[in-house]
């Protein structure tokens, strides 16, 4: 199965609800993202997105946090640790985030669009 095979796959789980076996495909994908940083950044992220769903927010916190170390002006990393700092009533850590992702952002528009 080609990787852009798995990542369908891996949506079209994540869409379904099937978490678990999004997260399994979509670390398939991370795992064979060695050479390439954007597929890499792209996995953490799903994969975050699926812990988030299932609840396991540690497990979010320190996949997301690996990811910022990698690309730490990415919005949408530092969004989803700030949704997941969130579900676990980390409120200042959350609120850190969410103005730090907003910082982030490339331009004023971006900023308003994602208010």
């Amino acid at each position: 199965m080609s990787s852009d095979d798995i990542f369908t796959l891996s949506l079209q789980h994540f869409i379904s609800s099937s978490y678990e076996k999004a997260l399994d495909e979509f670390k398939k994908i991370y795992n064979s993202s060695s050479n390439d940083e954007s597929i890499k950044i792209l996995s953490i992220s799903n994969i975050g997105s699926c812990l988030i769903e299932l609840g396991r927010f540690s497990e979010a916190e320190d996949i997301l946090s690996e990811g910022i170390n990698l690309k730490s002006n990415s919005f949408d990393l530092k969004f989803k640790i700030g949704i997941t700092y969130f579900k676990n009533k980390k409120f200042i850590e959350a609120d850190k985030s969410f103005r730090s992702a907003l910082i982030s952002s490339s331009s004023f528009e971006e900023r308003q669009r994602l208010l």
